[in-house]
């Protein structure tokens, strides 16, 4: 049956946390969950378990959707709707002299957050990386064959983030 709702439905929240990747015990692979608070939620936050990869699409301080639903097994669930920024406005006519650059020019106060979310976000993919490359070569060598092998887990990290790195662009 399909389940309709209003758009009233949805929950606003902020992305707040990521969890450390974790391998499933249920099926082949990791997940990682991210923490989402915002009113209206269960106790004001709500972790969601996800891919890796889906995890590291998100941002600290991003805002969301979550729009109740149910799992599979009849359970309470989310379903998370991104919040598309507005396109930004194109001027249509050019002013006619650009200002000259200030005296002694200052980034915003909030370039060490932005830089720092980006590193953090960097990191998180890179560690996803590691975490799958570790997972790739331990079906064909024990973890004391790989601690003796330190470049083929570091070479193919330095693939996957790439790999993944072209994908997210």
């Amino acid at each position: 049956m399909a389940t309709i709702r209003t758009a009233s439905d949805r929950i606003q929240a902020t992305v707040a946390a990521f969890g450390k990747v974790k391998e499933s015990q249920f099926n082949e692979g990791s997940y990682q969950s991210v923490l989402f608070e915002g009113d209206g939620l269960p106790d004001g936050k709500l972790w969601r378990s996800m891919t890796p990869e889906q995890a590291q699409g998100f941002t600290r301080g991003e805002q969301v959707f979550l729009v109740p639903t149910t799992n599979k097994h009849g359970k309470p669930s989310y379903d998370i709707e991104l919040i598309t920024p507005a396109a930004p406005q194109v001027p249509t006519t050019a002013p006619a002299t650009a200002p000259a650059p200030a005296a002694g020019h200052q980034p915003p106060a909030n370039a060490r957050a932005a830089y720092m979310e980006t590193l953090e976000r960097v990191g998180n993919r890179y560690a996803a990386c590691m975490a799958k490359a570790k997972q790739v070569w331990l079906t064909q060598y024990s973890e004391e064959e790989l601690k003796a092998l330190p470049e083929l887990i570091s070479s193919t990290t330095a693939t996957l983030f790439i790999e993944c790195s072209k994908l997210t662009r």
